[in-house]
Order: structure tokens, then sequence, then C-alpha cells
């Protein structure tokens, strides 16, 4: 009985300190903001995604929180989809980082959704002042989404003429 009484001690003081050293070990919205941030500029978009969310959770109208939780989601294969709830608020406010836009004509790219690409990628090009991120190559990407949208209608076609030929 007496060593029972001995491991409850040491177990509440053992709970005790690991209780401490978690309220310590929180962090503030802005030191989340400054590593997701300092990830989000080098473009370590994956290892960026789960401060993104923290600081949509506590933070959910923040359009530039959207914009780069939406982002980051692009880069993860299986959250693409997800990308375009937050892309499409982070817009609503017409101070938003034009990057937003092209990140949204991005993610309709991805989904073949061509036509809204391209929309978005032009509204970007206009917002940016004509001076877009050469990284971003979006005079390219418009001309991919051009080619895209051609080869579509030329599977579409031969699609519909093979099925013609079925019948």
């Amino acid at each position: 009985m007496k060593s029972f009484k001995g491991i409850n001690a040491w177990l509440l003081l053992f709970l005790f300190i690991q209780t401490a050293q978690l309220s310590f070990a929180q962090e503030t919205e802005a030191d989340v903001k400054v590593k997701a941030d300092k990830l989000f500029l080098s473009e370590h978009f994956v290892e960026a995604t789960p401060l993104y969310l923290h600081l949509v959770a506590l933070n959910p109208r923040s359009t530039d929180y959207n914009y780069k939780y939406g982002t980051c989601l692009l880069f993860n294969s299986n959250k693409k989809l997800d990308a375009f709830k937050y892309l499409n608020y982070s817009i609503t406010d017409p101070a938003i980082n034009p990057e937003a836009y092209f990140y949204l004509g991005k993610a309709y790219h991805l989904n073949f959704q061509f036509n809204e690409a391209i929309k978005n990628y032009n509204v970007y090009i206009q917002k940016s002042g004509g001076k877009p991120n050469a990284g971003f190559e979006v005079e390219r990407q418009i001309e991919m989404c051009q080619n895209g949208k051609k080869l579509l209608t030329t599977i579409s076609d031969t699609f519909q003429s093979a099925v013609q030929l079925q019948i």
C-alpha cells in the first residue's frame, strides 16, 4: 500500500510538470504566423499547411490566412479540391494579395476548368500591375489552358466518333 501512494505522488508530480511545460509551450497566433509565413515565402507549402490550418481555425474570417491555407492545399495531393473554398473566400477582400488570383487560377487549371483558370490568371496579371511574378510563368499557364481546352475538345470529338461507329 505504501509503494502505491509513492507511485501516485510521482505520477502527480510528473503530470504537474507536463502540464506546466505544455502551458509554456503554447505559441501565440503571432508566433505561428511568423513561422507559417516564413515557410510560405520559401515555398514550403506542405510544411506550412498545418500552421495555416491552425491560424484559419483561430481566425476564420482572415482573408490572408484563407489565401495562404488555400494555396498550401494545392500542394497537398489529396486536398486540391478543398483549396477552392479558401481561395474563393480570400478574393472577396479587394486588398488581398493579387497572387490569390493566380493560385485560384491554378486550382481551376488543375481541375480542368480552363476557362475559369484563364479568367483568374488574367485578373492576376491585371491586379499585379502588369508585372506578374516571373516565376509563375503566367503566360505559359494560360497557353497550357488553351492547349488543354483543345485537347479536351479533340478527345470529346474522338470519343463521340467512336461511339457513333459502334452504333
